[in-house]
């Protein structure tokens, strides 16, 4: 019962996943709880160093939708930065 209200929940916002390198972790966990975003740790890579996030986020809240794309930024410069060494 408590699986089938999980995913009723799931359903009901926008979910996205993020791997994210454990150099970057403390940054991209700050944004989510600064902005209240509900996350959750799907995976941690040990190898690679990477944490898989799955992200939920209501459909329509600004402050979320600029959270995220905060949060790709962060991805992003990152990756561009171990791209440049």
């Amino acid at each position: 019962m408590k699986s089938n209200r999980a995913s009723y929940e799931a359903s009901a916002q926008n979910v996205k996943h993020f791997t994210v390198h454990s150099d970057v972790l403390i940054d991209v966990l700050y944004v989510l709880q600064r902005s209240g975003i509900r996350y959750q740790i799907n995976e941690i890579d040990r190898d690679r160093n990477n944490v898989i996030l799955m992200v939920s986020t209501g459909k329509s809240a600004s402050h979320e939708e600029k959270a995220l794309k905060n949060i790709e930024y962060i991805l992003s410069e990152y990756m561009d930065f171990m791209i440049g060494l």
